[in-house]
């Protein structure tokens, strides 16, 4: 007969998951085998029952993850920490969310830095920030180059003998036109003019009457009357200005040697005073320098 089928018989495993059998006369053990049921499990038979178990196998052991199966594969989803606040970074750190402020400090020392929630940094320019210590520069902030300087331009005098200038730590300031008067003969007197038919230049020069005794070796200063009609013309004498308009200066005229009029009798317009005694800058013709 078999030896199968005498006694004893096969015996029986003690691991249910081991199933004893004869084949032609000799006693085979074999395993269950267990099938997954998809790739997002493991299949195992449990020893004390001999039934198929299955566990998922998704898990990643990241507590910042979410696991799922999804259409038979294992997924594995980063924990969504945001807070819809663009001015944070957030993370998972161990399972547990955390917001760290943004830095929006641009490094520029005259700029407001700020955040807004929706829109992010802001680096808004104070030029309260830029202060200038001159009259004649402005201070403006740039948002990426910090305080710029610029120099002041100051408003026009509108007047052809009078300009308007910066003077450094003190501001504007209206000065008048000096002519120049270097390069004219004893004989010319320079000055300046707001008439526009004239060359463009507002420096002009005039020749006077160097023989007459009145201009001979003296200062001629401008009266009063003459200043006024000095004023209305337009005309600085010597380039010295009042006002801004009106005029004061004086005119120096020398004896041209070469005129033919050396002494007050030349003069047509002369009448001696007989007190010339009196005046103690007075001196004859022939005794003057």
């Amino acid at each position: 007969m078999n030896g199968c089928q005498e006694t004893p018989k096969c015996p029986a495993s003690t691991d249910k998951c081991v199933i004893n059998s004869c084949d032609k006369g000799v006693c085979t053990n074999t395993s269950v085998v267990c099938t997954p049921q998809s790739g997002c499990f493991s299949a195992k038979c449990d020893s004390t029952d001999g039934q198929c178990k299955y566990t998922q196998i998704c898990d990643d052991h990241d507590d910042c993850t979410v696991d799922a199966c999804e259409n038979g594969a294992c997924t594995h989803t980063a924990t969504d920490c945001s807070d819809n606040n663009v001015c944070t970074t957030n993370a998972c750190v161990n399972g547990t969310c955390s917001s760290t402020p943004v830095l929006c400090d641009d490094s520029i020392d005259c700029t407001i830095d700020s955040c807004d929630p929706v829109e992010g940094c802001q680096n808004v320019a104070d030029n309260k920030a830029c202060q200038s210590l001159d009259p004649c520069v402005t201070l403006t902030c740039d948002v990426t180059k910090g305080c710029v300087s610029k120099d002041v331009t100051c408003p026009s005098t509108g007047l052809r003998c009078l300009y308007s200038s910066c003077v450094p730590y003190e501001g504007c300031s209206n000065t008048s036109v000096v002519c120049n008067t270097t390069t004219h003969s004893h004989c010319e007197f320079t000055y300046c003019t707001e008439e526009t038919t004239k060359k463009d230049e507002p420096c002009q020069s005039e020749v006077l009457a160097c023989g007459a005794p009145l201009l001979d070796n003296t200062v001629v200063v401008a009266t009063a009357a003459a200043l006024s009609a000095a004023a209305i013309a337009g005309i600085a004498i010597a380039g010295f200005l009042v006002g801004g308009a009106a005029a004061v200066g004086v005119a120096v005229a020398r004896r041209n040697e070469d005129s033919e009029a050396n002494n007050v009798g030349n003069n047509p317009l002369y009448v001696k005073s007989g007190n010339e005694g009196s005046n103690p800058m007075w001196a004859p013709d022939n005794e003057r320098f």
